[in-house]
């Protein structure tokens, strides 16, 4: 007896000096791990100086891919990864390696300039030159395909959700802002001056040219508009409660109208599968095809009811917008849009705060594009 329990006691032992060796083992190799990812960092573009950098290697430019392996862990870990540097530090180095790369900076910066048609150009044969850019279509190409953005190996839609959460913090918005402010000023101007459009006189004779001075400073100035009609929808929308309270009852409304069309064409279905059947009984027939002409009818009803609602409410929340201080000359379709992407937003603890911040950040961006405009015109006299 005395003889197994030494045996068992010796067994023990051996256990834990295997296990303390294996952690000892492992710890040294993170260690090692650590040092060589420092000692072998890459050079790349500091996106708030332009300057060359040392900076760790952080996976592709766009999300195409995913993060290396061991790096999935979310966007709030890497800002808590190191405890000892001030907070402020932290979310500046999440947002350089993580969310705002400077392939994003430029691909707006280039996506901008795509969507600006000068006048007498082969897409716009008016007078004046046009930019058509939407809210809608940026929030489905950086807010839905995450285009540029590099995320962890996790389904789109959950990463779509870890990027949102972490740029609904205020802080972040305003230092990401920081970071990429100047250099988007920058890289919009020299897209501009490197783009060409196809141009067509009066004779219907067609030329490829850049853009001159004048239609590089039309661009920075419609850019500049459009930011501030942004500002001023996203403004109205995180001060007016009466507003967010619209959309609540706009979206019931919109759901409610949904519904009863669904009603209605299974009633209108009902209907023509009856009138068809070929029943022997002809009276029967007739009762039951009159009855379902009545739900029909009264479905239809419904359903006009409904549509009437909803667009009495949608043209209430619109005025609302509109008439909120600063007229808004966004078209009603993408005010509608913002309310309903905004009023999701604003589905958590004191989101109203980040949107504050995203239409101030939006309204000093505005002014930058106009000064730039401004500077360009003096500069190029």
């Amino acid at each position: 007896m005395f003889g197994k329990k030494i045996q068992f006691f010796v067994i023990l032992t051996a256990i834990l000096l295997a296990g303390f060796s294996s952690w000892y083992v492992y710890k040294q190799s993170s260690e090692l791990t650590v040092i060589k990812q420092d000692e072998s960092g890459t050079y790349s573009q500091d996106i708030s100086s332009g300057e060359d950098r040392p900076q760790r290697q952080s996976g592709p430019e766009t999300s195409s891919e995913p993060l290396p392996a061991g790096n999935e862990t979310e966007v709030r870990e890497k800002i808590s990864a190191d405890e000892d540097r001030p907070q402020a530090a932290r979310i500046t180095t999440a947002i350089r390696n993580v969310f705002l790369t400077s392939f994003v900076v430029n691909d707006l910066a280039a996506y901008m300039i795509d969507h600006y048609h000068p006048a007498a150009s082969r897409e716009n044969p008016g007078r004046t030159g046009r930019l058509e850019v939407s809210f809608k279509a940026l929030n489905a190409r950086y807010g839905l395909e995450l285009v540029g953005v590099k995320h962890s190996d996790m389904p789109l839609e959950r990463a779509r959700q870890k990027v949102l959460d972490f740029l609904m913090d205020p802080e972040v918005l305003k230092q990401g802002y920081e970071l990429a402010a100047k250099d988007f000023v920058r890289a919009l101007t020299r897209e501009a001056e490197e783009c060409e459009r196809i141009f067509v006189d009066d004779q219907g004779q067609k030329e490829r040219a850049v853009l001159n001075p004048e239609q590089v400073r039309e661009m920075l100035r419609l850019g500049s508009d459009y930011l501030h009609e942004l500002s001023r929808v996203f403004e109205v929308l995180a001060w007016k409660r009466s507003i967010v309270s619209r959309i609540g009852e706009y979206l019931q409304a919109e759901k409610r109208a949904e519904e009863l069309n669904y009603a209605f064409q299974q009633q209108q279905y009902d209907l023509e599968r009856l009138e068809k059947s070929g029943q022997e009984d002809q009276a029967a027939l007739r009762e039951k095809v009159r009855r379902a002409k009545f739900r029909k009818e009264a479905a239809a009803d419904d359903f006009r009811q409904a549509i009437q609602k909803r667009e009495r409410l949608r043209q209430d929340l619109i005025a609302g917008i509109r008439d909120s201080g600063e007229p808004v000359q966004l078209s009603s379709h993408e005010i509608l849009y913002i309310a309903k992407w905004v009023h999701r937003r604003l589905q958590g603890e004191d989101r109203a705060a980040a949107i504050r911040v995203a239409a101030n950040l939006m309204t000093d961006m505005s002014a930058r594009l106009a000064r730039q405009a401004d500077t360009y015109s003096s500069s190029k006299r």
